[in-house]
């Protein structure tokens, strides 16, 4: 889902490398958000997408698993362990999967990108050449 919204940088502080961001979108709670400060090469709109609140918006909409009050539990995160929600049909496990997996590239994307820019990779792994005919 896609949502619409503007922004406005009420303050910088070039010291502290951050900025103070208002997000509005119609329909929804304005959203006062600190972010860094563009880099060299960034553009501050790129930032701006990085910290908007656009989960959080979506988050709001929908309805919550309340815990018992003195629920504990212990995870161990060595141990990868999935337990699929016993509410979803194996259609909907799978669909997430997939999410997931598209996510996961998405982000590795992002990131391979990001060392280009950087110069620690001379060109992004994650782009497949065009055979030329």
């Amino acid at each position: 889902m896609h949502i619409t919204y503007t922004y406005e940088i009420i303050a910088v502080d070039e010291t502290a490398r951050c900025m103070e961001v208002v997000y509005s979108s119609e329909g929804r709670q304005t959203m006062h958000i600190g972010a860094r400060l563009p880099f060299e090469g960034e553009t501050v709109e790129s930032v701006i997408k990085m910290y908007a609140p656009v989960l959080l918006w979506l988050d709001s909409s929908k309805s919550v698993n309340v815990p018992a009050i003195g629920q504990r539990g212990y995870i161990d995160p060595n141990l990868i362990l999935e337990q699929p929600d016993s509410a979803m049909t194996a259609e909907e496990i799978e669909a997430q999967r997939n999410a997931d997996m598209w996510e996961q590239v998405k982000f590795e994307e992002k990131v391979a990108s990001a060392l280009v820019k950087l110069g620690v990779l001379s060109e992004n792994p994650t782009v497949i050449p065009v055979a030329e005919l």
